[in-house]
């Protein structure tokens, strides 16, 4: 059986130290899961009953980039158990969507879980048509009306440098993050689990055809001939490189991946120029590192950090010492800039 690869392959030069591929979906791919989560319940995250609360998940304008237009046609999640000696038996859940940018989100939709099955997951099917936007970041969550403990399951599944986007956390009232949730739950949860949700989306051009969904899985890019990256997601259409060798060209091939099979691959080849090399007198001390890196050899006027996806993680500005403590074992790669304006890679290892 011929499988499906992906379409329309693109590369650029992001600044100088940086390729950003992007492509489309496979053809015939007509229904898409949109979530971070493995949707396996491995703990529960709460708050303090005190405290109101939306817990979801965020998709910023690249992960959506290939789903404008199309349809949430549902919405799954697990709603807690509720114990009726905690006196929270009125307790009712809403499934939730928001959309715009991190400075102004906008509730554009929710509607009530009619039956909540405490504990289990529980597939919700939308009264209305909600579809993605072109220019608009997307949040997909749920909300109960009232605060208890122990709200949401989770996760535990960080995954190749995904992080921080399976479990977000609207607090509102005059309850602030600190008084609602222990900071180093949350610290722990946003770098190493995933809120379980999961949304089902539909494109439709073609919601009444006949439906052939295939198995695709993800997808998988390599560099030069060598697997660089595994992506287990089906929407996940982007990846950017800053672990380049500086050379003249570099190719890239992105295949399609449908459970344990992967389709041939789309291929391009790029030039590299004008790549900076890194400064040889710059040094980061100790690497590997527990958790505190020294940068020695440069001013840094600031230090961008980057995973292995290409995700920014943190920024930091005019100091030389880089805190890894809370963010999860692997490579990162430092962006350093100068008072000269001049930028340096260096590549550090957490443990």
């Amino acid at each position: 059986m011929v499988l499906n690869p992906i379409q329309n392959l693109t590369a650029s030069l992001e600044g100088n130290d940086k390729i950003l591929l992007t492509w489309s979906f496979p053809d015939e791919v007509d229904e898409i899961e949109l979530t971070w989560s493995k949707m396996v319940i491995e703990d529960w995250m709460g708050t303090h009953p005190s405290c109101a609360w939306d817990v979801m998940q965020h998709f910023d304008l690249l992960d959506i980039r290939n789903l404008t237009g199309w349809r949430i046609k549902d919405i799954t999640c697990v709603t807690p158990e509720i114990n009726p000696q905690s006196g929270n038996t009125d307790v009712v859940f809403y499934i939730k969507v928001w959309k715009g940018d991190e400075d102004h989100r906008m509730l554009v939709y929710e509607q009530c879980i009619e039956e909540p099955i405490g504990g289990s997951f529980q597939t919700v099917t939308l009264n209305e048509a909600v579809c993605v936007d072109a220019n608009e970041e997307l949040w997909i969550g749920f909300y109960g009306n009232r605060p208890f403990t122990f709200p949401w399951a989770v996760d535990y599944s960080f995954v190749n440098g995904f992080e921080r986007k399976g479990l977000f956390l609207d607090l509102y009232g005059e309850n602030t993050v600190g008084d609602c949730v222990p900071r180093e739950w949350i610290n722990y949860a946003a770098d190493y689990g995933n809120a379980t949700i999961s949304a089902t989306l539909v494109n439709p051009s073609k919601e009444f055809e006949d439906r052939n969904k295939g198995s695709l899985t993800g997808y998988r890019v390599y560099r030069n001939g060598n697997l660089i990256q595994e992506i287990p997601f089906q929407f996940f259409t982007h990846f950017t490189d800053n672990h380049f060798d500086s050379q003249e060209e570099v190719t890239y091939c992105v295949t399609a991946v449908y459970g344990e099979e992967e389709s041939e691959g789309e291929c391009l080849t790029i030039p590299i120029t004008g790549v900076v090399e890194e400064k040889l007198l710059i040094t980061a001390i100790p690497n590997p590192s527990y958790g505190t890196i020294q940068i020695d050899g440069v001013e840094a006027v600031e230090i961008q950090i980057y995973n292995t996806l290409g995700q920014l993680v943190k920024t930091l500005h005019h100091t030389n010492i880089v805190l890894l403590d809370n963010h999860p074992a692997g490579i990162y790669m430092l962006r350093i800039s100068d008072q000269d304006g001049n930028v340096f890679s260096k590549k550090v290892i957490k443990r």
